[in-house]
């Protein structure tokens, strides 16, 4: 109540439960001087929480009396505020998905099972979700019922030596567990000749089932046929075992070392079949320098995984497999030990190379040929350079003869003499010419030319060494002022210029009245010199057949004469003889 007493406050504290849900919760309030003055408010409750969830089998399902091939519901019963927007089943904790094919069908808050089999037999619930959060649902056993069948995993084949005793475990997995188990022998393929074995010679505990074996002869190996039946029905298909004579297991394969460190190594192998009796396994590690035993381990499986070896070794590894009645053939393998870092920055390991026939045989073809193309290349090169110095050769002294008269005239105008000496060797050297014809004798001229264009005709073609025919032209100045000119007259020769003073149009129209004033302006006249060699080649040859040696050279015009003739003699003799001189 507060302090001026006219307001009175009630409070309630109340923790609702789902039960509560919908239930009406009101407050009311009355001044009890006043007759009917009580007022009253209040709500309904509204409760929210985590789905409950139930489930059951179908209504007319026994769990108890389920066998396989029969089918099996479940119904999922929810009460969720607000309504669940999911419902998902779960077999073993794993869920469960729509799967007609499989014979799972899931329907909202139903589940089907079709036709079940004992893997379907285990714990099944339902999860409702909504909100608040997942609701699951209480979990329900279901129960199949099998008749027996053999349990996978058993050894099937057994080695077993003439009288004595081996123990052959079977064991089946049925529901119920209540078993009654039968044991056949049959030493062949034909069925009739079955055999069921005593029942004192069977010892049962519920689901397994041990049978003592000796055989005495050898009809006595062949096959055991196990079988069991329980209150569901008889096992369809017995379970086999192989009876053999003990011998040696088979050896070990594909073993192959897995990793290898500074200091173990790991193998691992295949087993083979143990001949009938429990085998072991051994591996043994031999140094590969002293052959000695380093390390022997044994196991019961083909795993090996052996320490303590000293790093930077190589060894040989044995692998074998033993029982009672022996060992396998021996596996070998090569290994070693990886370097420790400080012996691989200490030591260095030298490995010997080896080079097979082969290889050798090889090497020594690939080394012939190479040696043969070397030879080759060296034979070639030696001949055109012998073939280019020749050639050089010749072009050098041409060119050095002319340009050491060049240089001469050059030096000393006034100077008569060199020009006088060169003027005599000139013609000493024309005299000896062959290929110059004297201008004196015209009639001699035309009949040894037309002599020449005969044979050239009627004789095969043929080459001609090279001799160098040295041709000069000079031009000075005498001291009285007038002009002398030497020169070497030599037909058919093109010539070089080397004089850059000089314009090669303005040197080679000698005949022009412009030479003079050429002349007059102190300008010396060009050194020629023959590009071409002093023989005919066999394509001049060919072209001079087809020219008449005896036509006169007045058809020719002025610049081809001087290219055939050369620049020889003083312009006015030149012009005195166009009509005498044959081209």
């Amino acid at each position: 109540t507060s302090p001026d007493g006219n307001t009175t406050i009630s409070i309630l504290t109340f923790v609702p439960s789902i039960e509560d849900a919908g239930k009406y919760l009101s407050c009311r309030g009355q001044q009890q001087l006043i007759i009917d003055s009580g007022i009253e408010d209040g709500w309904r409750l509204d409760i929210h929480h985590v789905p409950l969830v139930t489930l059951e089998l179908g209504s007319n399902l026994n769990g108890s009396t389920i066998r396989e091939g029969v089918d099996v519901y479940f119904e999922c019963n929810i009460k969720s505020n607000p309504w669940v927007y999911r419902v998902s089943w779960r077999h073993n904790g794993k869920i469960l998905h729509n799967n007609p094919s499989s014979g799972t069908i899931v329907s909202n808050q139903s589940l089907v099972l079709q036709s079940v089999t004992k893997s379907r037999a285990g714990l099944y619930t339902c999860v409702g979700s909504n909100q608040e959060g997942d609701g699951e649902s209480n979990p329900v056993q279901l129960d199949v019922k099998f008749a027996p069948t053999c349990r996978p995993g058993q050894t099937r084949a057994y080695g077993i030596a003439r009288l004595e005793i081996a123990e052959i475990r079977c064991e089946l997995e049925a529901n119920p567990t209540d078993i009654q188990f039968s044991w056949k022998f049959n030493n062949s393929d034909n069925n009739a000749l079955i055999v069921e074995l005593p029942q004192n010679q069977i010892t049962t505990d519920r689901s397994r089932s041990t049978l003592s074996y000796k055989p005495t002869a050898e009809y006595d190996y062949g096959t055991l046929l196990c079988s069991g039946k329980n209150e569901v029905g008889e096992q369809k298909d017995p379970c086999v075992f192989y009876i053999n004579p003990a011998g040696k297991p088979d050896a070990l394969s594909n073993c192959t070392i897995q990793n290898q460190t500074t200091e173990s190594l790991f193998v691992e192998c295949i087993e083979g079949f143990d001949g009938g009796l429990q085998q072991e396994f051994i591996m043994e590690i031999y140094d590969m320098q002293t052959h000695k035993l380093v390390s022997s381990v044994s196991s019961k499986n083909p795993v090996f995984i052996v320490g303590g070896l000293e790093s930077g070794l190589s060894f040989n590894v044995e692998l074998y497999a033993s029982n009672k009645k022996g060992r396998s053939n021996v596996v070998r393998l090569q290994a070693f030990t990886l370097k420790s870092a400080e012996k691989r920055t200490a030591t260095t390991t030298t490995i010997p190379f080896h080079i097979s026939p082969m290889l050798g045989a090889l090497i020594g073809i690939v080394a012939a040929l190479m040696l043969v193309a070397i030879i080759i290349v060296i034979v070639i090169r030696f001949r055109n350079c012998g073939s280019e110095h020749e050639l050089k050769a010749h072009d050098d002294e041409g060119l050095s003869l002319s340009a050491t008269q060049c240089t001469a005239n050059s030096a000393d105008k006034t100077n008569n003499e060199p020009n006088m000496d060169l003027n005599g060797s000139v013609e000493s050297l024309e005299e000896k010419n062959p290929d110059i014809i004297p201008q004196n004798n015209a009639d001699e001229y035309y009949q040894d030319d037309k002599h020449t264009f005969v044979m050239l005709n009627n004789v095969p073609e043929r080459s001609y060494p090279r001799a160098p025919v040295p041709v000069l032209i000079g031009v000075g100045q005498k001291s009285d002022g007038q002009f002398a000119q030497r020169s070497i007259p030599h037909r058919g020769v093109p010539f070089v210029i080397y004089d850059k003073s000089i314009p090669v149009t303005e040197a080679l129209h000698m005949g022009d009245p412009s030479m003079t004033e050429l002349i007059g302006g102190n300008r010396m006249f060009p050194c020629l010199q023959p590009l071409s060699p002093s023989y005919m080649t066999t394509l001049q040859r060919k072209q001079r057949q087809f020219i008449d040696p005896h036509r006169s050279c007045s058809a020719i015009p002025l610049q081809r004469r001087v290219n055939d003739e050369g620049v020889g003699g003083e312009s006015a003799s030149i012009n005195s003889r166009q009509n005498l001189e044959p081209c």
